[in-house]
């Protein structure tokens, strides 16, 4: 779980493979971002970039992805990391 830089969004990493997007000031569920394609797979890390405009996810697949935190926009998904 981490929270954006300005505080308005709450992010947290599942077990389903899914990230989910809150606002903070209303519990709102604003998105959920896929992971892969098999709802196993845990989400084990999220972090916001330093800017504010990406979100870096790790997941148990062994894939690091980065996301537009404003769209939910898959940018890069990174792969080849085989141990945590």
């Amino acid at each position: 779980v981490t929270w954006s830089h300005d505080g308005e969004l709450i992010i947290s990493g599942s077990g389903a493979s899914k990230i989910y997007v809150w606002k903070s000031t209303s519990g709102e569920l604003l998105r959920t971002l896929q992971c892969g394609a098999e709802d196993s797979q845990i989400v084990d890390d999220v972090v916001v970039s330093p800017n504010g405009e990406l979100l870096i996810s790790g997941s148990e697949d062994g894939k690091v992805r980065v996301w537009k935190l404003s769209s939910g926009e898959l940018v890069r998904t990174l792969e080849g990391h085989d141990k945590w």
